[in-house]
């Protein structure tokens, strides 16, 4: 999962990003998002994990608020 399997620019991110098997890695960690806003972040090496869940349908605003 966390080996990488794609690397490049991504046109719906806007952004260069690294995949793995499901997940988006960056650095020592993974993360990935999901409909309505929600997110995980993990870096096991830390033993950090970090999980935004909603309850309706939104966009990302809510849980890029929490970064800032």
């Amino acid at each position: 999962m966390t080996s990488p399997q794609t690397a490049g620019p991504d046109r719906l991110l806007g952004q260069h990003t690294t995949w793995g098997l499901g997940v988006g890695l960056e650095n020592a960690g993974w993360r990935m998002g999901g409909i309505g806003g929600s997110l995980g972040w993990a870096l096991p090496s830390r033993g950090l994990a970090w999980a935004y869940a909603t309850t309706r349908i939104g966009d990302y605003d809510r849980a890029l608020a929490f970064e800032a």
